[in-house]
């Protein structure tokens, strides 16, 4: 029986799923080759999560009789996974307090907000590692996932406290230890990597490139606030290839389903799969690597910005 849906993406390119099988991150192996669909469809139904991915003749079989609220030629284009910022800080204009507190109250009654996480900055000089323990270690136990900064300008042994108690992340690492990176490596614990700060700071860049092929999850995030400002995921890819020696398909799945996963939410985010939501990108290009390639052009490429399949932008 035909049935409505909330969009349907058609004639792409490349469909850049990231991921096929359903896992929650990619570090290894894994990273090598990212999985790709060449000329695809993809549809997203009404209550925002996607419905199917496959290629133009089978979807458009599949759905001949189905009516869409809206339909995008991609013919010629990329689409990618809606990108995430594992590790941002996108308030902090003082004068604007008591509106973001109002917002807050407002949030908070309509049951809009609710807090996962528990974060320390961890350094010398701010929290040092026995105060930093007990304040994890109180947020694990109210249920709370530790995602934490640590390591950025001493080397504090801060991976190692965070593998021990089981985060789900820690940021910075400029500074981590080859204990600290083993050890996060077996506890799954995701390394938030942030090449703005250390470029605009001047700082050591993280090992990137050790922590990868030691098998850490390696995720991305801007660092946005007034020291790094900068907000563009594609430049922080950019930097991550040029300046730590990523690769573009790491990179990638650092700014999708491992950053995701540093979020605790790379089960409905993070990578192009039925049953996940429909946060994507639509880039006017031939190939995806283009969006880390072009360092500043992603104004120009970006055509569509689309999350749980309504268009919130459009070039």
């Amino acid at each position: 029986m035909a049935g409505g849906h909330r969009l349907l993406l058609e004639n792409a390119r490349q469909v850049v799923l990231v991921c096929a099988r359903g896992e929650r991150f990619l570090a290894g192996d894994a990273l090598r080759s990212l999985a790709v669909l060449e000329g695809a469809s993809l549809v997203v139904g009404t209550d925002g999560f996607i419905k199917a991915i496959g290629p133009v003749d089978v979807i458009q079989r599949q759905f001949s009789e189905e009516t869409f609220e809206e339909r995008i030629d991609c013919s010629g284009k990329c689409i990618l996974p809606g990108l995430v910022d594992a590790h941002t800080h996108p308030v902090w204009a003082g004068e604007r307090v008591h509106e973001f507190a109002m917002k807050l109250k407002e949030l908070g009654r309509d049951g809009e907000i609710h807090v996962d996480n528990i974060d320390v900055f961890c350094e010398k000089g701010v929290f040092d590692l026995d105060s930093t323990r007990r304040i994890l270690q109180s947020g694990k136990e109210m249920g709370l996932q530790i995602n934490f900064h640590g390591d950025e300008l001493h080397p504090v042994k801060a991976a190692e406290l965070g593998a021990e108690l089981g985060a789900q992340a820690i940021s910075h690492l400029e500074e981590v230890s080859d204990a600290g990176i083993a050890a996060m490596a077996t506890a799954r614990c995701a390394a938030v990597l942030l090449p703005t700060t250390a470029y605009m700071l001047r700082l050591k860049q993280p090992r990137a490139r050790k922590m990868l092929d030691e098998g850490v999850i390696v995720a991305l995030g801007s660092d946005f606030n007034p020291n790094a400002y900068c907000f563009s995921m594609p430049m922080v890819m950019h930097l991550a290839c040029v300046n730590m020696r990523m690769s573009m398909p790491e990179a990638l799945a650092a700014a999708t389903i491992n950053a995701a996963y540093a979020l605790g939410k790379s089960h409905t985010h993070g990578s192009l799969e039925v049953g996940k939501r429909g946060d994507l990108l639509v880039i006017n290009s031939s190939r995806w690597e283009h969006l880390i390639y072009q360092f500043g052009g992603h104004h120009e490429l970006i055509e569509y910005v689309i999350t749980k399949g309504k268009v919130i932008y459009k070039k």
